[in-house]
């Protein structure tokens, strides 16, 4: 060091010391650094927020996917569509699981039925939907099956809804679906 110190003294002078010490940093500073901190992480958070409900809205779309060629690979065996068992053969039904059986709105009309005995030979693994919750507090889970063509007593083509978390979200191939509660709902039907 003290070579150092030699070698380049003309460039490095030795400054007097006073009684008050300029080794820290003032307040401005320290002001200026936090305020840019802030920004930075706001901005990445904002971003990862994004990302996370891209994801979760992928993943659901995946998910109705799943059911929609297993209730193809139904319509192919069977020759139909499932009906509903447990009410009237065209009323909506739970396609997956949920944790109280129930799906639908939490507020409104529950859908209590189910057609995933049908669809279970070619869908064995049913996933769960996250429940979505809408601004004025209700909670949807879902997705809902309906028949909607019936010929004799056989279904010739269904629709599946389903909420997505957020706005504009995407909806399997459409850019996006409709705005309700600050989230997007989804729907989808047989060709």
């Amino acid at each position: 060091m003290k070579i150092f110190h030699q070698k380049y003294k003309k460039y490095f002078p030795a400054k007097p010391l006073s009684n008050y010490s300029q080794n820290g940093f003032t307040l401005i500073e320290l002001l200026v650094v936090i305020a840019i901190i802030g920004v930075f992480a706001s901005t990445v958070l904002a971003s990862v927020s994004e990302v996370r409900l891209s994801a979760e809205s992928t993943k659901k779309n995946v998910i109705v996917r799943e059911y929609m060629k297993a209730l193809e690979a139904s319509y192919s065996q069977f020759g139909s569509y499932p009906l509903n068992i447990q009410g009237p053969p065209v009323s909506p039904a739970c396609l997956g699981q949920t944790p109280d059986g129930f799906c639908g709105f939490t507020n409104a009309s529950r859908v209590q039925a189910s057609v995933n005995d049908r669809i279970s030979l070619f869908y064995p693994i049913m996933p769960n939907f996250e429940p979505v919750i809408m601004n004025d507090g209700d909670t949807f889970r879902g997705p809902i099956y309906s028949c909607l063509s019936v010929s004799g007593a056989a279904c010739k083509g269904y629709g599946i809804t389903w909420f997505q978390k957020g706005p504009d979200q995407k909806c399997l191939n459409t850019p996006n679906g409709v705005q309700y509660g600050g989230n997007t709902f989804c729907s989808v039907r047989s060709n």
